[in-house]
């Protein structure tokens, strides 16, 4: 979740490039929602696309500023165990590969994120209104590789890891009257501070989904859904001291569709900003598109 953090040298002076509090850090899908089975084992694949355009901040008044996109695409291995009652274990094992284009210069980076470990508790009641609370909490650990190898800088930017432990909590609601629904949803992330003094930004987001169920047979069933949501995060932080063009705000638009067929289950996600001020206006997101394939096996 940060951008460059990169120094540059210039006439003896030494200038903070923009720094995105959204970008990369190993971002995985923690806080997936509820399933159609809570109590079934549920595995899966989440994919996620995101661009951001960052703008260099310049020195002098006749400079021309320099634009950077980066590109970050998650795959994210996950899977839901029930192991007693209304709990749930769930585990989370990203993949990254994080790229970023600067006048004609790219650099990217791949491998191994942050796992996830988390443990899900969910309640449930009602006749003709029913609802399902799910409440979650996890262990985010420093899996993925963090430093740069030799004696190549470190772009925190496009490290597929963090370097830190850090606490998850999640809390989902679904209210349902026949075929129509809200969802709510709310994750938090405190993050820790890794070996090098570095610490993300902590973050919160909410979101509110409404979602209609058109059943086209017993077997398969489709939910489109439409919902907005918002993240703010605080600024990161390097030797216990907040670093300038950190942090933020942004409030997105989501459509979707997810689609249910006997153990199979598919879910789409296009997110538009609807407006943002991250690292103070220097850094913009561009639109995400996120896909998961699920399979479901029910306990007899």
């Amino acid at each position: 979740m940060k951008h460059i953090i990169v120094i540059i040298m210039s006439l003896g002076m030494t200038v903070n490039v923009v720094a995105c509090d959204v970008c990369g850090c190993s971002a995985g899908a923690f806080g997936m929602g509820i399933l159609p089975d809570f109590r079934a084992k549920t595995f899966g694949i989440n994919t996620l696309h995101r661009t951001f355009q960052s703008t260099h901040p310049i020195l002098f008044a006749d400079e021309q500023p320099i634009i950077a996109t980066d590109q970050f695409v998650s795959f994210n291995l996950f899977a839901r165990l029930p192991i007693y009652k209304s709990f749930q274990a769930q585990i989370d094992i990203p993949f990254n590969y994080f790229t970023q284009e600067e006048e004609g210069i790219k650099d990217s980076r791949r491998g191994l994120g942050d796992i996830t470990l988390g443990v899900n508790y969910l309640m449930s009641g009602g006749s003709r209104l029913t609802y399902q609370v799910a409440f979650g909490v996890g262990l985010k650990t420093p899996t993925g590789d963090w430093k740069s190898k030799g004696d190549e800088p470190t772009n925190v930017n496009l490290m597929p890891g963090t370097g830190s432990i850090d606490y998850r909590g999640n809390i989902n609601a679904l209210v349902r009257y026949k075929n129509v629904g809200w969802l709510v949803q709310t994750n938090a992330s405190l993050n820790g501070e890794n070996n090098d003094q570095f610490k993300f930004g902590n973050r919160i987001e909410a979101m509110g989904r409404f979602m209609t169920w058109i059943n086209i047979n017993e077997k398969l069933n489709i939910i489109p859904h439409i919902g907005a949501s918002m993240l703010v995060m605080d600024p990161n932080e390097e030797f216990a001291r907040e670093l300038d063009l950190t942090g933020g705000e942004i409030q997105l638009l989501r459509f979707g569709v997810d689609g249910y067929y006997k153990n199979w289950g598919i879910q789409s996600q296009l997110a538009v900003p609807i407006s943002q001020n991250l690292s103070e206006g220097y850094v913009e997101q561009q639109q995400w598109t996120q896909v998961s394939l699920l399979y479901f096996i029910s306990r007899k």
